[in-house]
This record gives structure tokens, sequence and C-alpha cells, in this order.
């Protein structure tokens, strides 16, 4: 966390002081070299000039003359904490850890009762996705100030990372308690809520973020995505199609919308949409794989495999890439590919039910009757109501002549899906 600029020490010559410690715009830099310039400071009086020009220059977004004024500020005066703690800020923006480290280290040294060092510390072992000491650190600065929004964000953010949400959602809670309009406590908790599958608590947060902020569409589109969880296709077609209208080239929001629009079975204006996204970004694995996925509906499989080994290129350690086009090639009787793209699924993701299932219908269309069995049944261990896996190892165990468990399992997984037994004649399976 960059530190504001706290007044001088001595009496200001002309309006150059209050222009240079304002931190903002050219002119704020401007008067601050005039001053420098000028010969008439030295030592902290020099340095605080320093830190403000180097603050106002990374509000301009020039983060490297802004390291190199802190570094002056320090030179100037080599006990200046804000400066070792704003210097800290930056060398952690461009991944200098070790840098931001020993300057942060340096600042809370100077200033063992400086939150804003502690922060900042927290904020590179968060990086580093050391979330303990990041976690630790956050506790100082907040126990130094208990009304430190920052610290309460920055300390959710880590244990959000660090998947402790529970923890994440009550500082989340804290902060709004002390600003009921932050918008980026709104927003971060209605992902959480999202990832745990509270669409309804999610929906109600992002409402909040985007009353308050208009124009962020990255919350509209985190809102589309939730309409869509919620089966609600046409709000989240309407949350997206403003988001395009916002700006045009945001990738994720034709994804998410030609994913609505796969969902209520549009596919043509599904593929118009993925095709644009695709088009705008020629590296989006996620357009990519939604677009596969499309083709799977329409049962387009060679199009569909094209896709997903372009994912696969992309994404190498996707495993349910691996998994889908396993499937994808297994329907086609590709069983020697489908079964290797199986294999690399499950090194990736070990025992996941769903790639368990899909190596079962490789071993079931090969004839290796004992082997989808063995599938089936971990699959189903892990899933045990899902109508796939019990009709698949109920054709098996008939194939291996347990006319007895292969009936059970068939009538319990035709109680479950009716449809099964065609779903299987689709596969070439009966």
């Amino acid at each position: 966390m960059l530190a504001a600029i706290s007044a001088i020490a001595r009496p200001a010559i002309g309006d150059d002081h209050a222009t240079c410690l304002s931190g903002h715009g050219d002119g704020a830099v401007a008067a601050c070299t005039n001053l420098i310039e000028s010969k008439k400071f030295q030592g902290h009086d020099l340095a605080v000039l320093y830190l403000a020009r180097g603050f106002a220059r990374n509000v301009l977004g020039d983060g490297d003359q802004a390291v190199a004024d802190y570094s002056d500020a320090i030179r100037a005066d080599g006990g200046y904490a804000l400066a070792f703690n704003n210097r800290c800020a930056l060398y952690n923006i461009k991944g200098a850890f070790d840098l931001a480290l020993s300057d942060c280290n340096r600042a809370i040294q100077l200033d063992p009762k400086y939150p804003n060092a502690y922060l900042g510390r927290g904020n590179v072992y968060r990086d580093l996705g050391d979330y303990v000491r990041a976690r630790a650190d956050y506790d100082n600065a907040i126990a130094l100030k208990p009304t430190y929004v920052p610290a309460y964000l920055a300390r959710a953010m880590s244990d959000t990372a660090a998947g402790d949400y529970d923890a994440a959602l009550s500082d989340y809670d804290r902060v709004l308690h002390l600003d009921d309009k932050n918008v980026a406590a709104y927003r971060n908790r209605g992902v959480i809520y999202f990832d745990i599958r509270d669409f309804d608590s999610a929906i109600r947060d992002f409402d909040q973020a985007i009353k308050l902020d208009p124009e962020d569409i990255a919350t509209l589109n985190n809102r589309c995505s939730a309409y869509i969880s919620k089966q609600d296709y046409d709000r989240a077609i309407q949350d997206c199609s403003d988001v395009i209208k916002k700006k045009p080239s945001y990738v994720k929001a034709f994804v998410n919308r030609g994913n609505a629009l796969r969902l209520k079975n549009d596919l043509d204006g599904a593929f118009q949409d993925y095709n644009q996204a695709i088009k705008l970004d020629a590296n989006s694995s996620r357009a990519y794989f939604e677009r596969a996925r499309a083709y799977g509906a329409k049962e387009d499989r060679e199009r569909e495999i094209a896709d997903y080994d372009k994912v696969i290129d992309l994404t190498p350690n996707n495993s349910v890439a691996w998994n889908n086009r396993c499937w994808a090639r297994a329907l086609l009787n590709q069983l020697e590919l489908a079964l290797s793209d199986c294999n690399e699924s499950l090194r990736l993701q070990a025992d996941d039910p769903f790639t368990l299932n899909s190596r079962a219908l490789v071993y079931l269309k090969s004839g290796k009757f004992d082997l989808a069995i063995a599938d089936y049944s971990a699959s189903l261990e892990r899933r045990p109501n899902n109508a796939n896996s019990l009709y698949g190892r109920g054709i098996a165990k008939l194939k291996k002549g347990d006319g007895s468990g292969g009936n059970d399992d068939l009538k319990k997984a035709t109680e479950m899906q009716n449809s099964i037994a065609d779903e299987f004649k689709r596969y070439g399976v009966s």
C-alpha cells in the first residue's frame, strides 16, 4: 500500500509546495521538480519532495521513475520509513519480491507502529503464496489501526486465496460495516458467494457493486455468470449484452453470452458469440472450450475434438479438456486415442469421477468388461446416484454373464433417468 505524503517539516515557498504535495498530475511532478532543483532543501525536507514526486509519477503510471524518486528520497534520508514502504509496494508490483521484502522490513524496523508497512509486507507474502505470514502482517496492521479498511480487504483477499472463505466473508462484512459504499468489498464478497454456489447472495452483492459503480463491467459480467448458474438465461443475456455495449472487445462477455444462448438451445447465436470471442482473442482457451461444448451439443464430434485440441495446446494441464476429448473420441470409436486422453486426464486429476466414467465407456466399447466395471464402480463411489455409471456398469455385468447384478443396475439407472437406455444407444452401446 502506497503511503500519501505527510506535511513537509519546513515552511512552504510559494504555491509549489501545495501543488507538489497534492500528488496529482503532471502539475505535481513539475512543482516537485522546481522545488528539488531549487537546491534550497536537503535531508528529510528533500526526501519528502522526492517522495511526493514519486507518488505523483506512480499515479500517472510511471512506476520506474517513481522507484527512482523513492530511492532518491532514501538517499536523502536513510531513516524515512514512508519511502521504504512505497518502494516496497512498487517492487512487489514488479515481482521483485526479495527487494520488496527488504524495503518493507526496513520500514517496519524504522517504525514498528506503521500499519502501512505491515500491510505492504503482507501483500508481498500474499503474492508469494505465503498466506500464513501474510495474515500475520495483516493482523498486525489491524491491531495498530482497527478501522484500517485496506488491511481488512487485503486479509480477505489472502484468506480467499488460501481457501478460508468463512474468514474472508467475515472481513468483507467488517469492511462494509466500516464503509457501506465499498465497491471492492461487495464485488469480492459476491465472487466468494458465487464460488460457494450461493448465487442469490452473489447477485445481491453484484447488484450493490454495480449500483455504486455502473461502469464496473467485470462485475456486470460476473452477474451474468451468476444468472447463468441460476438458469435465468434471459437476464444473463441482458447483462452480458450490456457489457458488450460498454466494451465491444470484452471477450469474457461474448463467451458468457454464448453459454446462455447455448443453454437456451440457440446454438446459432452461441456460435456467433464464441466465434467473435475467438476473433478478438485467438488464444482464449475458454472460448474454444465452450465452443467445443456447443459442437458436442450438435453432435459434430470432429469439430468438437478440433476445439479441444486447441484448448489442450493452450492449457495442457486442463484435465477437463482431456476428459471431454476422451469422451468425444469414444463416441467416434477412436478408442485407443480416447483411452490415452482419459489416462492423461486422470494423471492430472486422480480419481475424478467424470473421467472414470468416460474411461469406463472406452473399456465397455473395447470389450474390456472387467476394467469397465472397475471404473464405473470407482466413479459411483464418488457419485453414487449417477444413472450413466449405473447403466454402463449394468451393461458390462450383463456382457460378463452377471444377469442378476446387471439387471439390478439397469433397473436402478432407469428409475433415476427413464431415457438412459436411449442415451446409451446413441453411444453405440446396447
